[in-house]
């Protein structure tokens, strides 16, 4: 079975999302249920690791992460050996492609 390794930006992301639901909208229910959705959805990658959609799809050039969805988030990872790496963890209407590889990576 794989690991899973959360990159820190990721862990970054996730005390983010959880602080801005929180504090910002004011619903730390939806907090606790959004991030533990969050986890629930990377944790089930150590069975099923393949199971995202290649990010190459959306980009003109090679690259092996992934993504996959949690309500209204892409958790995006890339598989190295045995482990799966949390990269980010990035609300789904931002621009990934921007915050994964810089502003010339269109």
């Amino acid at each position: 079975m794989f690991e899973i390794k959360i990159a820190p930006q990721a862990a970054a992301d996730l005390l983010e999302i959880k602080d801005y639901i929180e504090n910002e909208l004011q619903n730390p229910i939806a907090a606790h249920n959004t991030i533990s959705k969050i986890i629930e959805t990377y944790e089930n990658l150590m069975v099923f690791p393949n199971v995202g959609i290649p990010v190459e799809k959306y980009v003109s050039f090679p690259t092996d992460y992934k993504f996959v969805l949690a309500n209204n988030y892409s958790i995006f990872y890339r598989i190295e050996d045995e482990v799966i790496r949390i990269v980010r963890i990035l609300y789904s209407r931002k621009d990934f492609v921007r915050i994964l590889f810089g502003e010339n990576s269109k």
